[in-house]
């Protein structure tokens, strides 16, 4: 679940249907009527999102090993990364660093149920990829 910068719509991911959705918030917080944003196998098995700062909805779809990005305008690439790297991503945040935003940072956690399913120790862990690099997160100097 992700809330937008102004505090007035929510995202959801739902992760059996493969839907991504909107939910508008009140000025007390309460939400309004849902409507998805996006939808598709693209989005089986959505767990954790993040924003960035122009909007574009970063998910992490734990199902894929992939993140999957929605920008404002509703396009929908999948963030490339090397194979190995995503290992059932849950859970993904920035972090910010005031003093020097080339150092921003997109942090994704992997849970690693696919290697406890095979029957293989599992190596939960995070990984850490620069936020230049990150579809929407553009840095100001």
């Amino acid at each position: 679940m992700a809330v937008d910068a102004a505090g007035q719509n929510m995202y959801v991911g739902n992760f059996d249907r493969g839907h991504i959705m909107r939910v508008p918030l009140d000025p007390w917080g309460q939400p309004g009527q849902a409507s998805i944003v996006a939808s598709g196998p693209a989005f089986k098995g959505a767990d954790g999102l993040t924003l960035a700062e122009d909007g574009t909805l970063h998910v992490a779809v734990n199902t894929q090993n992939e993140i999957a990005t929605i920008s404002p305008h509703g396009t929908v690439p999948v963030m490339k990364l090397p194979d190995g790297v995503l290992n059932t991503p849950s859970s993904l945040v920035f972090t910010k660093d005031t003093r020097n935003p080339a150092r921003d940072t997109l942090h994704i956690a992997n849970f690693a149920l696919q290697e406890f399913l095979d029957g293989l120790p599992p190596r939960p862990g995070i990984v850490h990829i620069p936020a230049p690099a990150v579809p929407g997160r553009n840095p100001s100097p």
